[in-house]
């Protein structure tokens, strides 16, 4: 647990200086949830981590104690042991903490206890400027949010988020001025897809918008909606908690025949594919008794509804084909992959989405995104992650078990180099710190970024090491033929592991430190810790 899933939260609290943290829903530590873990909330993240923030908690999660987790017989014991664990503040309103006040007088929580989680929740309040200007301006705010300058910051941002996953043959970026028609289909083609609890912004932009406005009147588009992701589609959905109703057959397989005739049609076609904010969500279960319920989570990592029966039909025709992605997880592509020689894996990219996706097909923009995650081939691949030890996952009696595009993979329209990392000294002790460099060079004809990516293994440990595990990564921009020195600070922080006492400690030894472009391709040096 501290070792893969608390390690981020604690570089974020740590390096980020955050305000706030809100407690997970689920139960750890053999069966005892994040609202009511004194351990969690108070020594792990304000004594060790020394986080001075407010703690709040999720949605009914108070209440949920008793309603939910059957830790406590009322509400209002729910309040007394999570007020007790660390969660200063309920949300969304008073349940569990209704009645904190008549709990210090029955001695079950203690003055303090309350005294101190109310300063926080005060203290966040003045720093914030509540006291003195409790109301917004909604005229100033609706200015703010829809500024000309944020909306060059969220292209900006939508713009390096992309990740090229594929492109056989240099299938991207297309050329406008050689395209007479083309064919812009699938279920986010046309959709608002934004993601769930996202606010609506001031406008958004649809991938078939953006292209139609990069091409001009120079190249023909058309667009067939080809299938759907679930029913009602639609655009956007955010996070209503409707219930999964799955496309209708018939209707479905008119679209996809439609689709068919469009893409026959045209020199290109350009699929959008991917999910929507149902199939892919909180799961909650039922909102109200007797309804039906709206879970989030599948049992598959294939495209839902018919999309990989549209991409089949589509390819049939023999058309040169790309791929566009937009979804809420990463799903398993393998027959996309297989069928289509350039995917292009967008995530959600907020308003400025159909313009950053034209910005990348077109070579506006160099894509320079790499995976935060790793792609499995299928579903039975899970857990599937990079950071394995070295006896897991060993493989498959029928298939491979290398996933389909593996953590911190991330093409370009450019090539990069690699020299071989080296150290300004190869040993030090348990305190110290070493530098390791590497020169990266755009061998390639256009400039473009590239994230250089940093690596530790330890050959040999008295825990059980992951074979490699991330510690330090660097963005870097390179004009065609030009070279750079990328480093990277190496001592206790990324070295120390977490021993059989759970102490961190530096243990003395070989250590490989790895650079390169994803996990899967690097290049090492070894250092030595002295004892």
């Amino acid at each position: 647990m501290r070792q893969v899933f608390l390690y981020p939260f604690e570089q974020v609290v740590e390096k980020g200086h955050i305000a706030a943290v809100m407690p997970s829903y689920n139960e750890n530590n053999g069966g005892i949830p994040s609202h009511a873990n004194p351990w969690l909330l108070k020594q792990v993240l304000r004594k060790e981590w020394g986080f001075t923030g407010i703690t709040v908690s999720d949605y009914m999660a108070v209440e949920q104690l008793n309603t939910l987790q059957h830790v406590t017989a009322d509400n209002a014991a729910a309040g007394v042991l999570a007020l007790n664990s660390g969660v200063d503040m309920e949300l969304p309103a008073a349940s569990g903490y209704a009645d904190l006040a008549g709990a210090v007088k029955a001695g079950k929580v203690s003055q303090k206890n309350l005294d101190d989680a109310v300063a926080r929740v005060l203290t966040i309040k003045f720093r914030a400027g509540l006291f003195e200007h409790p109301l917004v301006d909604p005229d100033r705010a609706a200015e703010t949010l829809g500024s000309k300058k944020h909306g060059e910051l969220a292209r900006k941002v939508a713009d390096e988020a992309i990740v090229l996953l594929q492109n056989k043959g240099n299938a991207l970026p297309l050329v406008p001025g050689k395209i007479k028609t083309l064919a812009v289909i699938g279920p986010n083609a046309n959709k608002k897809r934004q993601g769930t609890y996202s606010s609506t912004p001031p406008y958004s932009v649809t991938v078939l918008d953006g292209i139609r406005k990069r091409v001009g009147d120079g190249t023909k588009v058309v667009y067939a909606e080809g299938c759907r992701v679930s029913e009602p589609d639609a655009s956007p959905n955010f996070n209503t908690f409707m219930p999964y109703k799955a496309p209708n057959e018939d209707a479905d397989q008119k679209l996809i025949k439609e689709a068919v005739e469009v893409a026959r049609s045209a020199d290109e076609v350009v699929l959008v594919l991917g999910g929507n904010e149902v199939v892919s969500r909180e799961s909650i279960g039922q909102m109200v008794p007797g309804s039906p319920p709206s879970y989030g989570d599948s049992d598959t990592l294939e495209l839902p509804g018919r999309q990989n029966e549209l991409i089949s039909e589509i390819a049939k025709l023999g058309k040169p084909m790309v791929a566009v992605l937009l979804n809420g997880k990463a799903y398993s592509i393998q027959k996309l992959s297989e069928q289509v020689p350039a995917i292009v894996e967008g995530w959600y990219l907020g308003q400025e989405t159909g313009n950053a996706i034209a910005d990348v097909l077109f070579g506006d923009v160099n894509p320079s995104g790499h995976l935060p995650v790793t792609i499995a081939r299928n579903v039975g691949q899970l857990p599937v992650y990079y950071y394995k030890t070295p006896a897991a996952r060993r493989g498959y009696v029928f298939d491979d078990n290398t996933p389909l595009f593996p953590f911190g993979f991330g093409l370009s329209y450019t090539t990069f180099s690699f020299g071989k990392p080296s150290l300004d000294r190869d040993r030090i002790s348990a305190r110290e710190t070493a530098k390791v460099s590497v020169t990266v060079t755009n061998s390639g004809g256009r400039a473009g970024d590239q994230v250089v990516q940093m690596y530790v293994h330890h050959p040999v440990s008295s825990v059980v090491q992951p074979i490699i595990a991330l510690r330090g990564f660097k963005r870097v921009h390179l004009a065609p033929g030009a070279s750079t020195t990328v480093s990277f600070e190496v001592g206790p922080d990324q070295l120390s592991i977490l021993d059989a006492q759970m102490k961190k400690t530096v243990e003395a030894g070989p250590v490989d430190l790895l650079v390169g472009s994803s996990s899967a391709e690097t290049s090492a040096v070894r250092l030595t810790i002295t004892e």
